[in-house]
Parts: C-alpha cells; sequence; structure tokens
C-alpha cells in the first residue's frame, strides 16, 4: 500500500515538473518573441532617425552649394 501510494505520488511530481517544464518554454518563447518585435521595431526606428539626419545633412549640403 504505500508503495503504491509513493508510485502516485511520484508520477504526480513528475507531471508537475513536466507541467511546468512546458509553462517555462511557453514563456520564454513569448518573451524572445516579445524581445524580437521590439529589437526590430528599435532598428527601424534607428534606420529612420539615420535616413532623416542623412536626408537633412543632403539638404542642408545642397543648399550651401546652392549659396556659393
Amino acid at each position: 500500500m504505500q508503495y503504491e501510494r509513493l508510485e502516485k505520488d511520484a508520477a504526480a511530481v513528475k507531471n508537475d515538473i513536466s507541467a511546468l517544464t512546458d509553462q517555462i518554454t511557453e514563456a520564454l518563447n513569448a518573451f524572445a518573441g516579445s524581445a524580437g518585435k521590439q529589437a526590430r521595431r528599435g532598428y527601424k526606428e534607428a534606420r529612420a532617425n539615420v535616413d532623416s539626419a542623412v536626408d537633412d545633412m543632403s539638404e542642408r549640403g545642397s543648399a550651401m552649394m546652392d549659396s556659393a
């Protein structure tokens, strides 16, 4: 009787660990997806800022050449 209860408890712990592992995996995947989205968003914003700065410098350069 004691042995059967121990087997059931061990199986329950194994199932709990398995479920917890699945939850951790899902949480890490969600975090990775979110981090990837944030990184892509940051890249797009940085790229837009660089493009804007280059355009601004180009316009200033053209204006300086026109006035010269």
